[in-house]
């Protein structure tokens, strides 16, 4: 943050993980590319930090979502390679035994009888065996395909995902509220929104270092998911703040549970290791609003936002509704 300050670049949630990332030293590439803007070489924008945040943030999960459609696309071409093999042998044991079949209704000796009966027998055989072995690969190619589906539904969750806190981030609240906003007209009580922000979070970076602060969110994450039930969709909004969509519930019962939240944070304490101190006295500032028929998602975290700020406002560690 005081890097940010220092550069004059915004602290929102993108430029912050960017800049994380670059003091925390954990990415030499993107280290090497914040440099040319901290150098004078580059100049900073909105653009090019979205380009980069895209590119060394989401590329993992990329690299992954195209393995999982190549290995797919291997599995479909053996598949149906073994149904046009074996149905062109089935085409060929058809016209062969239909010729056993003609030989055998005009044999009248015994042995053409028993060679053609014979070569009948062969001609089943093979086709049972060739349909058995297709039958294990298709078996094996649908067992397959299952167990990639299930990658693949993992490699999407974790894009959603904040590796931190176990939440929803900032894609995955954005796909929940999208989801459910719509579905939303004409619905009284469809969803409330809950901003929470941790108060005066600088000072724990600050005195002990962005590990502790890093143990901090987590163990606060934890009292969220204690604190909400399990229909609620709780994401990390950015950096100390946190977002809640609480659907079908009123104005009344979502201000009810940000004073839950509000006092089970002010019981949570950490201890830090090794000097043995504890941190606690934790406060949050807590803004909440519900969807209005025919209002856009914009609008409503908007209101949210200022319901959050007028708590700052008035002194944190308190609830505003807007």
């Amino acid at each position: 943050l005081g890097l940010l300050k220092k550069q004059e670049i915004s602290a929102n949630p993108v430029n912050y993980d960017l800049f994380y990332t670059y003091v925390a030293g954990k990415n030499t590439a993107l280290n090497e590319k914040l440099d040319e803007f901290l150098e004078g070489e580059k100049d900073w924008n909105h653009e090019e930090a979205k380009k980069l945040f895209q590119r060394f943030f989401y590329s993992q999960t990329e690299c992954v979502l195209e393995d999982i459609r190549d290995e797919l696309l291997r599995i479909v071409a053996h598949s149906l390679g073994s149904l046009i093999d074996i149905a062109g042998k089935t085409s060929v044991s058809n016209i062969s035994l239909q010729h056993h079949v003609d030989k055998l209704a005009a044999a009248s000796k015994p042995e053409d009888v028993l060679a053609s009966v014979s070569m009948i027998l062969n001609e089943a055989r093979a086709f049972v065996t060739q349909s058995q072995k297709l039958e294990e690969e298709l078996t094996d190619s649908s067992r397959e395909i299952s167990n990639l589906k299930s990658e693949l539904e993992n490699a999407r969750n974790d894009a959603m995902i904040d590796a931190l806190t176990g939440l929803y981030n900032r894609r995955g609240f954005n796909r929940a509220i999208g989801d459910i906003a719509p579905k939303c007209q004409n619905t009284k009580d469809c969803f409330t929104l809950m901003l929470v922000d941790l108060d005066y979070f600088k000072s724990i970076n600050d005195n002990y270092g962005h590990l502790v602060g890093d143990k901090v969110l987590a163990a606060f994450a934890k009292t969220l998911r204690h604190n909400t039930r399990i229909e609620d969709y709780l994401a990390r909004f950015g950096g100390e703040e946190f977002v809640i969509i609480m659907p079908g519930i009123s104005l009344e019962q979502a201000k009810q549970m940000a004073e839950k939240i509000r006092k089970a944070t002010m019981k949570l304490s950490l201890k830090v290791v090794p000097s043995n101190e504890w941190i606690s006295n934790l406060t949050v500032s807590l803004g909440v609003a519900q969807y209005r028929d025919g209002e856009t998602v914009e609008s409503v975290i908007d209101r949210c936002d200022q319901a959050l700020y007028a708590a700052k406002d008035s002194g944190r560690n308190c609830v505003m509704i807007n």
